[in-house]
Formats: structure tokens, C-alpha cells, sequence
């Protein structure tokens, strides 16, 4: 990227909500006007978009270690047939991905210097629509430093040595990705050690640097077991000129192949060239999971090892490692799961309040930590598949309360997938102060290519919100849109 232009570890913290005040400010600025930087913070997110979509084989009822194989035949004897990965259309597509991560690591590059850009009230106000019309409930993965290219080749030519004597994936495992015909995978004896093969994910020719494509190997197991507890999923990992980025992941999911938690290690990628390393991803298992995929995957060029993966049940003492969701809320057509994002997620608290409800048990809660500043926002969200509404006009609604509302608060949705990309967050009559539970509504038509139908509740600046009773319906083409126009750079 040319210097004119934001440099890419900006783009990747500014997902992450890492960068301060200052240089976040310069980075919509600067990506409000600037194309080729809009699309690059578009790129770091499909990662871990696709990676949502992939579909689990069928779940094991527990964890196989992997052990050196004895032969190839024996080895593909024992891989049975591997299934077709079907990518259904249920990705969460976001706004700015939610920074609200338990106890995330600290980033070891500093951003360097930008252009401090000071923004009035309503320059505020613009800055949280462009941010809402970009937030990607997954953070995207932060991409490893260049390697020069004389390692490139050579890793190139250890990875074709490598490929060419690989036994297939052990039972139950599968390949998968974006991309995955891009990878090659399979289990590599002579990286064994203490007695187990390793499994390896390599690219292949045309597989390109960065974090446009991913492979991944992967595997499942029912979550009966691990219901209601806190599971860590952990390997080892050897890494070999890495030049986007890797890591272990994991995803629990629900039925109809609801995500209940997930975590890439997006915000603490392997990068580079590194021997056997130990690494860990920590979830929480929901009541209502049904299985328990995980992998290891490669984004971009290079090759990765994984070698003694196992998933265990570990105390509550031990963190978590992906992103914050609640569950709260009587709902319709959408899903009770909602996932903490904003601009500045960490500012507020988002719960399910059991005292404060209009229908239900609990109603959904967002709740400023302090006082926070106007422009500064957090919402709950999540998004739905558009398929079913594709070609018709829905309407979201909703009852909402509201305690002490300094900047404005408000239901908000917009429609993804298409050149064009409906949007209403309530900004034109927005709520502020203290007011008792009223509905509102947001209606938005859904083009014939939509993918997704992102949706929340937010709240910019200090205040509390209660949400509850949340529907999505279509309705009749004589309902009017609430679709706001905007300006050409936040589209």
C-alpha cells in the first residue's frame, strides 16, 4: 500500500478497537475518502466471515489424538470419505468488530504516528454512521509483517517437498476454507514428535499473501458433554514463513447452525517462521450447543503444523478468549443470541436485565460504564441470513426504554450484499433522556442479492437502553421505508 495510504496495521486495529482516539479518528477520515483503503478494511473481514460459514462433518462423540501413522494405506483406510463442506449464508456481518474481548493481549506493534484529526459534534455523529455501515462482528485478523522475498522462495520450495508426502487427515478431520483448493492438507510423520504426526496446512501456488483466502483443517464433536462448561481447545504449532496470518480456532454452535462463541486468535496471529509453540482457544459452551468445530487455518501464503490438539474442560477462573454475547430478549425471526460492538464497545456493558423487561424473562440491556462522550457508541447486534427476505420489505421492531440518554440512542439494520446497502439507525428522530417503553420501528427493502440483514440496538454517548420484544417480519410494499440516503463515501 502506498504511503498516501493508511498502513495496514492500522486497518487491521482499527477492527479490533486498539488504536486511540487520534489515529482511529484519522482512519475514517482518511477511509471516508479514500477507496482503496475502504475495501482493504472490506478484505480484513472476509477471513473470518467465510470461516463463520463453514460447516462442520458430523460431530464425533469425543476428541481422537492424532499418532504417527504406521502407512498411508493404512491411514486413508481409516480417513473413510470426506464430506463437501457446504457454506450456508450465516456469517456475521457487523459493523467495526467489537473490541469487548476477555482479557485481550496486548499488541506488540505500536502504531506509528498519524495525522490527529479533531471532529466536531455532528462530524461525531457522521464518523458513527460510516462506522456502523463498516462493523464486522468478527474481528479481522491482523496480517504478519512482510517477509523478503528470498525466504519466500525458499519456504516455497520446502512447502512442495512437504506436500508431495503427506498421508491424508485422520478420521474425522476435513479440509475446508475459503480457498481451500488453494491448500494442501494432510498428516506429515516426519514433523512427529514424541510419537504423534503432525497435521499440515500448506498453500499452494496461487494462494496469495494477506488475508484474502484461508484453508483450514478441521474437525467436530458433539458438545453434550461440554454443556454448560467452560472448554479450551489447544496445540501445538510450528509455523513457516507465515505472510498473512494463522492460528488455532473455535466455534460452538447451536442448532440450525447457530453460533453460540468463536474465536480465530484474529487479535494474536501466528506470524512468520516459529518452532513448536503452545497455543489456546477458550470458550464458554452454551446450554442449547449441539457440536464443537475447530481447526487450525492459514490465511494468505505459508505453511502451519498442528501437532497434539486436544479440548478439555477447564475452571471459570481460566478467561475466555472470544468475543463477549449475551443472551436476552423475547424475539421473532431473528436469533437471541446478540454480540457487543460499537466504535468503543469496552465504554458499555451489554446484558441481559432481568428487573427491566416489557414481555419475557430478561430484557436486552446496553449501559455506558461511565460518562462517555458523544460520537463514541456501542451496540448489540447480530445479523440473520437474507435469503428468505430477498426481494421484499421487512420492518424491524422493537420496545424500548430509556434512563439518562446524553447523546441518542436507537434501534438501527441494514441490508448487506448488494451495490446497494439499505441503512436506517434512527439518527433522524433519535431517542434521548429518560423515556418509558414505547415501539419503534425501522423498515428497509431487501434487494434480490442481499446476503445479510445486520440489526441492534445502540447507544451513542452515556445513557442506559433496554431493548425487548425484537421482531423481523416482511410487510407490505405500502408501508413506507425509513431508509435513510447517505452520502456517497459511507455507502
Amino acid at each position: 500500500m502506498s504511503p498516501e495510504h493508511s498502513p495496514p496495521e492500522h486497518l487491521a486495529l482499527y477492527f479490533r478497537g486498539l488504536l486511540d482516539d487520534d489515529a482511529r479518528a484519522a482512519v475514517e477520515a482518511h477511509c471516508a475518502g479514500c477507496d482503496a483503503c475502504a475495501e482493504a478494511l472490506r478484505a480484513e473481514a472476509r477471513v473470518e466471515l467465510a470461516l463463520y460459514d463453514v460447516a462442520p462433518p458430523e460431530p464425533r462423540a469425543e476428541v481422537v489424538p492424532l499418532r504417527r501413522p504406521q502407512s498411508r494405506a493404512r491411514l486413508r483406510a481409516r480417513s473413510g470419505l470426506v464430506a463437501l463442506v457446504a457454506v450456508a449464508a450465516g456469517a456475521f456481518v457487523l459493523v467495526r468488530g467489537p473490541a469487548a474481548w476477555r482479557s485481550p493481549p496486548p499488541v506488540s506493534h505500536a502504531p506509528s504516528s498519524l495525522a490527529p484529526a479533531r471532529t466536531s459534534h455532528m462530524q461525531a455523529r457522521s464518523v458513527a454512521v460510516a462506522a456502523l455501515m463498516n462493523l464486522v462482528a468478527v474481528p479481522a485478523a491482523i496480517a504478519c509483517p512482510a517477509i523478503p522475498g528470498d525466504t519466500v522462495a525458499a519456504q516455497e520450495s520446502r512447502a512442495r517437498a512437504v506436500q508431495a508426502g503427506l498421508a491424508p487427515l485422520p478420521a474425522g478431520w476435513i479440509a475446508a476454507g475459503s480457498h481451500k483448493q488453494l491448500y494442501a492438507m494432510g498428516v506429515d510423520a516426519s514433523q512427529a514428535g514424541e510419537g504423534r504426526a503432525a497435521i499440515s496446512l500448506g498453500s499452494r501456488p496461487g494462494a496469495v499473501d494477506g488475508n484474502q483466502v484461508f484453508g483450514t483443517a478441521m474437525t467436530t464433536v458433539d458438545a453434550t458433554p461440554y454443556l454448560g462448561k467452560r472448554v479450551r481447545f489447544t496445540g501445538m504449532v510450528r509455523a513457516d514463513a507465515i505472510r498473512g496470518s494463522a492460528g488455532l480456532w473455535m466455534r460452538v454452535d447451536g442448532a440450525g447452525r447457530e453460533q453460540l462463541a468463536f474465536d480465530n486468535m484474529g487479535s494474536r496471529p501466528i506470524c512468520g517462521t516459529s518452532a513448536f509453540t503452545p497455543y489456546e482457544v477458550v470458550l464458554d459452551v452454551d446450554v442449547a450447543a449441539t457440536h464443537i468445530a475447530y481447526g487450525v487455518l492459514l490465511s494468505g501464503a505459508g505453511q502451519v503444523w498442528l501437532e497434539e490438539p486436544k479440548l478439555t474442560v477447564v475452571d471459570t477462573s481460566v478467561p475466555t478468549t472470544g468475543p463477549l454475547s449475551t443472551r436476552a430478549a423475547r424475539t421473532t425471526g431473528v436469533g437471541p443470541l446478540w454480540i457487543t460492538a460499537g466504535s468503543d464497545p469496552t465504554e458499555y456493558v451489554v446484558s441481559a436485565d432481568g428487573s427491566v423487561h416489557r414481555d419475557g424473562a430478561a430484557s436486552l440491556s446496553i449501559a455506558s460504564k461511565g460518562d462517555v462522550p458523544a460520537g463514541k457508541f456501542g451496540t448489540a447486534m447480530q445479523s440473520v441470513p437474507a435469503t428468505p427476505f430477498r426481494g421484499t420489505r421487512v420492518r424491524l421492531s422493537a420496545d424500548v426504554k430509556t434512563e439518562g440518554v446524553q447523546g441518542w440512542a436507537g434501534l438501527w439494520m441494514r441490508v448487506d450484499g448488494s451495490t446497494v446497502r439499505p441503512f436506517d439507525n434512527m439518527e433522524n428522530r433519535p431517542l434521548t433522556g429518560s423515556s418509558d417503553w414505547a415501539r419503534y420501528s425501522i423498515v428497509l427493502d431487501v434487494p434480490a442479492d442481499a446476503s445479510m440483514i445486520a440489526l441492534g440496538t445502540l447507544l451513542d454517548g452515556g445513557g442506559h437502553v433496554w431493548t425487548d420484544d425484537v421482531v423481523l417480519e416482511t410487510v407490505s410494499s405500502s408501508i413506507p421505508t425509513t431508509s435513510v440516503v447517505l452520502p456517497v463515501e459511507t455507502r
